[in-house]
């Protein structure tokens, strides 16, 4: 018996050892946990996709990619378990050469990188707007570090620990996986047909996985030309902040190629331009300059260092291709701001004479710049069409950029001599409208216009940085807004410690070397998908060039979804969410067309165009199934006599509801209606609506009436979400939305009030307005998927009332422990909801019995006793129509407890609050026909933001923000 004992002992302790062996570390798994990668569940080789704003996701299966000549493509790799180090060069990640039956790509072709993570902080509104994800800081996978690929081989020993990026002498070995990125550049002379691969991982000598790796080349080439030119300006206290050595003691007029005590700053500046320039874009520095003095009224120019540092960069010289940069701006001293126009006209007309001495004028342009942030008021754009007016009034052949739209620009007239004149306007860069535009009033043609990332434009569109899709959608609503220059805000990132998490809005190109030990920047993610971008610009542009005008006008036009402003119609910044396309399939498959439509026409102008049936069958319906309408619930509007007269036993409905129309066509003959109502809801016969022929790319706002029978009143009328149905006149194609409108009863308390003291012991099932998941505000993804999401957490929310007051109370869970918050009663705001802490908002309009509304009340509450309320009175009757809300009551516990979460008890903060509201404070003072009445009806709206997860949901909904007082529930006082 003891040796059974001791042998079963023996056991145990090998296999304990043997499992050690093979679990992954513990940082790899937190990093897991962060979302650097997805879980391992597969083979030890597995494809990465980026198609996660969060994270890589692994798939099983071959790696597939598609490339024109002369094209750079990529791909990743997930490599799981790590092989340990148990000798030297014991592991090796390997790629066989490309080959097809009767060619072969050169391994030289091929370049490797080791994806890293770096830390991010997605604790922002416009994040969850746009992704539909929970806030968190986590370590996405962004930094690219170059990796050693001999003929093929890569040694598991050069490859770091991800969860110790920034050390050179940290090693994977052992890791649960590392992220590999490979760069295949496609040479111009390239065979076209289908080439394969194998991607292997080596264990002691031995291949223990596969992944194959299959490439089709097209048969065309992308230029070397760049038609579309992707900028970013490097800002010098950027340089100084994070090359120190480099930059901090420099004066920017200074630098010179000659001078050795400049090699380093000139060796950082090559780098960054070469690295951007290998990826099809261009790196630009705002303060380089030439030495200027000023001895008179004309300005002495010394170019001679400026010169000689720039010129490989504008020549090509500096460059493997030998492909000059498309653009570089013309140097602004820094000065020149304070001196009169004669001077300053002087310095542009010395600058661009020597820019055209060299050549270089075609291809730059002075710049106008914007002082300070928001959009452009008309007395800034008066003063910026002056500015630009003497400018180009310098030199005949310079152009001048403006951040002003065509229409802003103004016109030298009999009436207006500080305006830029007609005859120059072929020279002025106006910016390009952006994804949401108002149509331009008449502005006459002007010279090629730029994209602007950094601006917000009509509506802020946050997400250019998030992921592929983003960066990408930019450059095809340049293709579309007719831009053949990208400006993007500094490339390099903002913060100076490579620990701190960065915004992931952010759209960095490189980190600097020092940062991971190495002497050169290392490009980001980031950067390859610009890259990806301005290919897909050449895509298109060919298209163009074959006379395929039409298709892929149509195609950029469903992929960035544009919204059209009409005249009087204000842009509301839900509509961002209706913008662009986040499926990631589409994107793949959308080059894909692209590629097979340029391959139906021979290459020259004169070339017929052929059509392949099979090819626009599958761009048809490529095409159909993205071009489905959008719905969004605007706005509600409950009371009596509102559709066919007064009857205080029936409330009526008018509900308004955006429909975007996003397609190419122009549907006519549809139809909006009811499909999904609540027990005790009459719909009038005249459904359904009829929708008049829809303005392509645009929004319009259609009604819905509908009748509640108060004596009728029962949980399905809380509790059910209702149908809505867009019909499509052209081709019968429905659209479903759903939207959550409740009618709740809020009854009299005849003996016993609640007691507002947080702890909601006298509420009972009777008062309950909610009792389960709220309903999530809007974000992109669930729009465009027309999808009504729940939150995660349930709630319960009660009303009732009595003679003197009404009542509100309601129980959170998911609330974060109490804390003092500072700055008084201010609720912070980001995209117009309330965050940075837990929060909930209360919306109340009061509805009498001859059906007039009384004054809208917002209230905020917090866990920690903190409350905000006011009301907004009637503009014409009060002077100051923003009061407060006098002798509010709310009080507000908060505890652990045990709650039950995805079948999993945990426990919680829960958070119990109480609002007593008097009947008087909810009056218009100078409302004398309302006095000492009581509503009818209160139009009612409960919100909660949670900090934790950054998730806001809401009881009637959805909806874009916790403030929205047009999109109510109805509360029905009995």
């Amino acid at each position: 018996m003891r040796k059974n004992y001791r042998l079963a002992a023996i056991a145990l302790l090998v296999c304990s050892a043997l499992l050690l062996m093979g679990c992954p570390p513990k940082p790899g798994e937190s990093l897991i946990k962060k979302g650097f990668a997805s879980d391992f569940d597969g083979s030890r080789l597995q494809a990465a996709h980026f198609n996660d704003p969060l994270k890589a996701i692994a798939t099983d299966g071959p790696v597939e990619l598609w490339a024109a000549r002369n094209e750079t493509v990529q791909f990743a790799v997930q490599v799981n378990k790590v092989p340990l180090d148990s000798k030297k060069g014991s592991g090796a990640f390997r790629i066989g050469p490309l080959r097809s039956t009767d060619a072969s790509l050169a391994p030289d072709v091929m370049n490797a990188f080791q994806v890293l993570p770096m830390p991010f902080d997605d604790n922002r509104a416009g994040f969850v707007r746009h992704t539909g994800l929970p806030v968190s800081t986590h370590e996405l996978p962004r930094a690219l570090l170059p990796m050693p690929l001999n003929k093929g081989e890569l040694p598991v020993n050069a490859m770091r620990s991800p969860a110790d990026p920034t050390n050179p002498q940290s090693r994977a070995g052992g890791a649960a996986f590392v992220l590999l990125w490979v760069d295949v550049a496609i040479p111009p002379t390239a065979k076209p047909g289908s080439y394969e691969a194998r991607c292997e991982l080596m264990e002691d000598g031995q291949v223990v996985s596969t992944l194959p790796v299959k490439l089709t080349v097209y048969d065309f080439v992308l230029p070397d030309e760049r038609h579309l030119t992707m900028v970013g300006r490097v800002k010098w206290q950027s340089l100084c902040d994070l090359y120190p050595a480099q930059f901090e003691a420099v004066t920017p007029n200074l630098i010179s190629r000659a001078d050795p005590q400049y090699s380093n700053t000139v060796r950082t500046l090559d780098q960054i331009v070469k690295l951007a320039q290998a990826h099809r874009a261009i790196a630009t520095f705002e303060r380089l300059q030439p030495t200027v003095k000023w001895p008179g009224n004309k300005p002495q120019i010394d170019w001679t260092d400026y010169d000689a540092l720039v010129s490989p960069w504008l020549n090509g010289d500096a460059f493997p291709d030998n492909v000059a940069l498309g653009f570089w701006p013309l140097p602004k001293d820094h000065l020149l701001d304070k001196y009169a126009p004669a001077q300053q006209k002087a310095f542009w007309t010395a600058t661009a004479a020597r820019f055209n001495q060299m050549n270089w004028l075609s291809r730059s342009a002075a710049a106008i710049e914007k002082t300070g942030k928001g959009p452009v008021k008309p007395v800034e754009a008066l003063l910026m069409s002056k500015d630009a007016a003497m400018v180009l009034a310098s030199h005949p052949k310079l152009r001048v950029s403006v951040p002003l739209e065509a229409d802003q620009v103004q016109i030298a007239s009999a009436n207006n001599n500080a305006g830029v004149d007609a005859g120059d306007l072929e020279r002025l860069m106006p910016a390009a409208q952006g994804l949401i535009k108002s149509p331009a009033q008449g502005a006459p043609p002007m010279g090629p216009a730029w994209l602007r990332t950094d601006v917000p434009g009509l509506i802020p569109y946050v997400g250019a940085g998030a992921d592929e899709r983003e960066s990408r959608l930019w450059a095809w609503l340049a293709f579309l807004r007719g831009a053949r220059l990208i400006h993007w805000d500094s490339p390099l990132p903002t913060h100076t410690d490579p620990s701190s998490p960065a915004d992931p809005d952010e759209m960095v190109w490189f980190y600097p070397g020092a940062w991971f030990g190495v002497n050169s920047p290392v490009p980001t993610v980031q950067l390859k998908w610009l890259r990806r971008a301005e290919q897909d610009y050449e895509y298109l542009w060919i298209a163009r060039e074959r006379r395929q005008f039409t298709h892929e006008l149509v195609m950029a036009n469903v992929l960035t979804k544009p919204v059209d402003i009409q005249p009087n119609q204000d842009p509301d910044p839900s509509y961002a969410l209706m913008c662009g396309t986040s499926d990631a399939q589409r994107w793949s498959e959308a080059i894909k067309l692209l590629a097979r439509l340029i391959q139906m026409s021979e290459p020259g102008a004169n070339a017929e165009k052929t059509e392949d049936p099979v090819v626009l069958m599958e761009l048809s319906n490529w095409i159909k199934s993205q071009d489905k309408p959008t719905l969004l619930g605007r706005s509600t509007l409950w009371g009596f006599g509102l559709a066919k007269g007064p009857g205080q036993n029936v409330v009526d409905l008018r509900l308004s509801v955006d429909i975007y129309n996003a397609t190419d066509q122009l549907p006519n003959k549809n139809s909006l209606q009811w499909t999904g109502v609540p027990e005790g809801w009459q719909i009038p016969k005249a459904e359904p609506v009829s929708i008049p022929e829809l303005r392509t790319y645009a929004v319009r706002s259609f009604d819905l009436e509908a009748k509640i029978l108060l004596n009728r009143l029962n949980e399905t009328m809380r509790d059910k979400p209702v149908d809505i149905t867009f019909t499509n006149g052209y081709d019968g194609r429905t659209t479903l939305t759903r939207l959550m409108l409740p009618v709740a009863p809020c009854d009299k308390r005849e003996v016993v009030a609640p007691k507002v003291d947080g702890s909601l012991e006298e509420w009972t099932a009777a008062d309950a307005l909610c009792d389960g998941k709220m309903i999530q505000m809007l974000n992109r993804p669930a729009v465009q998927r027309q999808e009504l999401q729940f939150a995660s957490t349930s709630s319960q929310l009660y009303s009732c009332w009595t003679n003197s007051a009404f009542y509100v109370g309601f129980r959170l869970e998911g609330v974060e422990a109490t804390r003092t918050v500072g700055g008084g009663n201010v609720v912070r705001e980001e995209m117009r909801r309330g965050w940075g802490e837990d929060l909930t908002e209360l919306l109340i309009q009061p509805v009498y019995a001859d059906g007039d509304p009384g004054p809208v009340i917002h209230m905020t509450c917090r866990p920690a006793g903190q409350m905000e309320a006011s009301k907004q009175l009637d503009r014409r009757k009060n002077a100051n129509p923003n009061a407060a809300v006098p002798a509010v009551n709310y009080a507000a516990t908060l505890h652990e407890e045990m709650v039950t979460r995805t079948g999993k008890q945990k426990k919680e903060n829960i958070w119990r609050g109480e609002v007593k509201i008097p009947w008087d404070s909810m009056s218009d003072p100078a409302d004398e026909k309302h006095a000492n009445q009581r509503p009818a009806l209160l139009r009612f709206n409960f919100a909660q933001h949670r900090n934790a997860t950054g998730e806001s949901a809401s009881w009637a909904g959805p909806i874009d923000f916790g403030g929205d007082e047009g999109f109510t529930g109805l509360l029905v006082v009995r």
